[in-house]
């Protein structure tokens, strides 16, 4: 989901000759405020789209700890963590 997110601003951008290029995840918000600044309807829309990726991100966090502290508790999955890896 925040791969999409990130492709559909990069879409988006695409489509005004603006390209974002290869970075790090950490690096794609400043690279897109960078390529929209100037132009004040690409900035408006560009921040609410990276609004919504940070919301994402923030949700698939809190969701990925509630789903590891229901493992830990799991009879099922404490068997799987005391097997060897192949």
């Amino acid at each position: 989901m925040l791969s999409s997110a990130c492709v559909v601003s990069r879409g988006l951008l695409r489509g005004f000759g603006l390209k974002v290029g290869e970075i790090s995840k950490g690096q794609f918000a400043a690279r897109v405020r960078t390529l929209t600044a100037g132009h004040a309807m690409l900035e408006r829309i560009a921040e609410a789209m990276l609004r919504a990726r940070e919301a994402l991100q923030t949700e698939f966090a809190r969701l990925h700890r509630a789903m590891l502290a229901l493992a830990r508790n799991d009879e099922v999955w404490s068997c799987f963590e005391k097997m060897e890896s192949f």
